[in-house]
């Protein structure tokens, strides 16, 4: 199949064997091994143009694939190779309440949840979904460590602060 990434640029042709298809945030992705790299890959099929062809090439499964170690430690659809960090974060009493029903990730643990604020910790790789979902918090949201991810969320709002002024 050609595909165009989300960028845009140079249509490219990919060969690949499907293995999974996730959804998220209401687009489709597939999950699958490309035999001319030899590695797991992720392709938005919103993003896949013209025809799929299906070759006579036999399908095969990497025998050390597996799609929920893929995503263990991941929001969204990003899978990256990092080591997995505690991620601590605290939210408002009204934003707690909602975390605590509707846990961010499976790993999720309360480690404090009274009237003045709902504190968790999840154990996650860094990712731009995972900034995101923090980032949709607002300031009901406060990141307690690991501390290049309270930088870099500080960095996006100050810099999404200077838009509005």
């Amino acid at each position: 199949f050609e595909y165009e990434k989300f960028t845009g640029g140079k249509k490219r042709s990919y060969l690949l064997h499907p293995y999974l298809l996730k959804e998220y945030r209401n687009r489709w992705y597939v999950i699958g091994f490309n035999p001319d790299k030899s590695v797991v890959v992720i392709f938005g099929l919103d993003r896949v143009v013209g025809q799929i062809e299906i070759t006579d090439m036999a399908f095969s499964v990497q025998p050390d694939f597996d799609s929920k170690r893929y995503f263990e430690h991941s929001i969204g659809i990003t899978a990256v190779d990092d080591k997995p960090e505690i991620v601590h974060l605290k939210f408002s009493p009204l934003s707690g309440k909602y975390v605590a029903s509707q846990p961010l990730h499976p790993s999720q643990k309360i480690v404090r949840n009274d009237e003045v604020a709902l504190e968790v910790e999840l154990e996650l790789c860094i990712t731009k979904e995972l900034v995101m979902q923090i980032l949709s918090y607002g300031y009901d949201v406060e990141v307690k460590a690991p501390s290049k991810l309270k930088t870099q969320i500080k960095n996006q709002l100050s810099g999404a602060l200077k838009m509005y002024r």
